[in-house]
């Protein structure tokens, strides 16, 4: 079970990084080219998506609507960042 764990948080601080370095990413696209980056996160919410249903083994509403979520606050969440300060 040990192994588990470390495996289990292994993965949330893969995926913590990863997230921080889309967020990032967003960032930096939002001052570059907004029309490009309005492109660019529609893809990326719609790979999201779809990797969270090749992954999971039962498509479930509250799953799709969580990595709905997630791919919303990494690629739009820059934008409101940028617009308020």
């Amino acid at each position: 079970p040990a192994m588990q764990w470390l495996i289990i948080v292994g993965q949330a601080i893969a995926g913590l990084i990863l997230g921080a370095a889309g967020f990032w990413g967003f960032v930096q696209l939002w001052r570059w080219n907004v029309y490009f980056a309005l492109v660019l996160s529609a893809v990326v919410i719609f790979g999201i998506v779809t990797l969270v249903h090749l992954v999971r083994r039962r498509h479930d509403l509250p799953t799709t609507l969580l990595a709905l979520g997630v791919g919303l606050f990494l690629t739009l969440g820059p934008l409101i960042f940028l617009a308020t300060s």
